[in-house]
């Protein structure tokens, strides 16, 4: 596409846009909550946002405003990687992690996943039955040396100082980045149309 083709106020206001969108990214990977521009605001959202941390290839914890639970986790789709991160949730291993002894991970509430996982050998421990709190230890955690004693009460601060954390595609960060490239999308048709039709200068 022949520069000399395309007006000089659609390259002003495409290089605008690319601009603004910089300093966007600026922000949001400097930690800001939004942006705040001639009374105009722009939110992140930011309360949803997570952390993933590493377990092995294929499972991390993800840590976030609700607590801790363990995750599968895979690289994620062009272009949000690596323009927001590298990995994604890719399915949920066990909600409302509350407890860790040894190599197990653990919760006191029956869920549709996995009440237990062993970091190490990647066992895990299902309980069909029942549902919400457990007020009695399950037979099948009482095997493994389990129990619901607070000494071991999970501390996400510990998950997070202890455990690798990943690159983690945040919805904040695909939610700002969809605009610009929806805005860049029509900008492309434009100066495509723009260019199929403008006379070449002399």
């Amino acid at each position: 596409m022949s520069a000399q083709r395309i007006p000089k106020w659609f390259r002003a206001v495409a290089g605008a846009t690319a601009s603004l969108w910089i300093i966007v990214s600026i922000y949001y990977w400097l930690g800001a909550g939004g942006v705040r521009s001639y009374g105009a605001s722009m939110s992140f959202e930011r309360q949803h946002d997570f952390a993933l941390l590493r377990i092995d290839d294929g499972r991390a914890f993800r840590v976030d405003k609700y607590g801790v639970s363990i995750t599968k986790y895979r690289r994620g789709t062009f272009p949000f990687c690596p323009l927001c991160g590298v990995n994604e949730s890719a399915g949920t291993v066990m909600n409302l992690a509350q407890y860790r002894k040894g190599d197990w991970v653990y919760t006191d509430y029956t869920q549709p996943f996995q009440e237990a996982v062993n970091l190490k050998t990647g066992e895990v421990i299902d309980i069909p039955e029942g549902e919400g709190k457990l007020e009695k230890l399950p037979p099948e955690l009482a095997a493994r040396g389990l129990d619901f004693e607070s000494a071991n009460k999970l501390d996400a601060g510990r998950v997070l100082a202890e455990f690798t954390p990943l690159s983690t595609i945040n919805e904040s960060c695909i939610v700002f980045n969809m605009a610009f490239l929806s805005i860049f999308a029509v900008l492309l048709v434009v100066g495509v149309v723009l260019a199929i039709r403008r006379p070449k200068e002399a």
